[in-house]
């Protein structure tokens, strides 16, 4: 129906503008032939505005499509980078809760606290695969240096030793029982301001060790770091996809 119509335009309109030369208008000049000949250079004029108009339009957008497309494929390498940068951190996640199933099923009588205060060497980021998230999807960027920030403060909680400082802590209680007995009163004080300073930073790096566990917990790290793998590699496969058009052309 809608060809139809456009033929009928086709065919009506040329029949149409010779009715209308017929008629003469009063206060006009000119023959019908230089009426025609302006009319024929006036609609030319008109119609290659208009093709010259969709032709930019059509140019502009494929202009823009290009453009998209190149800022898509230069986000490649930094979507590779750091998909291996969370690959890195689920694995060490899924081996620490291995590490801890094993734990609590060997020493029966040990909690999940006695384990969240032992100490633990995880694998360290390559902060240079980070310096190329620089995405335009700023809520993927968010989500990546969310889980960035949250391993790297976890890495250092789960890393630190008490080993030492119980030692220190007894050591110093042993001398704090030598001075009190030897009534060394000066001693004895400055002994215990020691000890308490020894048992606040013990005490400290509890809490930031049980707060890291509860993090990856209550927050549910694990998961949002799987969704991240996911997002990226959609990502990767759709500018790979992207590249194979453009390279048949």
């Amino acid at each position: 129906m809608k060809k139809l119509s456009v033929f009928g335009v086709i065919i009506i309109l040329p029949m149409f503008i010779n009715l209308l030369f017929t008629f003469k208008l009063p206060f006009v000049q000119g023959s019908m032939d230089n009426w025609f000949s302006f009319f024929g250079s006036y609609s030319g004029a008109i119609v290659g505005g208009i093709v010259a108009y969709f032709i930019s339009k059509l140019q502009w957008q494929n202009h823009k499509k290009s453009e998209e497309e190149n800022r898509k494929i230069n986000e490649l390498f930094g979507l590779i980078c750091v998909k291996r940068e969370l690959k890195k951190i689920h694995q060490s996640i899924e081996i620490l809760e291995r590490v801890k199933k094993n734990f609590l099923e060997k020493y029966k009588n040990f909690t999940h606290e006695d384990f969240y205060i032992q100490s633990y060497n995880l694998e360290n980021l390559d902060l240079d695969n980070w310096d190329n998230i620089n995405f335009s999807d700023s809520d993927l960027v968010e989500k990546l240096l969310k889980i960035q920030e949250f391993y790297i403060d976890f890495r250092e909680a789960l890393s630190l030793d008490f080993k030492k400082i119980k030692a220190e802590i007894y050591e110093v209680k042993h001398k704090l029982y030598r001075a009190n007995l030897n009534n060394k009163t000066d001693e004895y004080i400055m002994l215990n301001k020691i000890l308490s300073e020894l048992e606040y930073k013990n005490q400290e790096g509890k809490d930031l060790k049980f707060s890291a566990w509860e993090k990856l917990r209550n927050e549910n790290m694990k998961k949002e770091i799987s969704n991240a793998i996911t997002t990226v590699e959609n990502k990767i496969s759709h500018i790979n996809n992207l590249k194979r058009t453009r390279e048949k052309g």
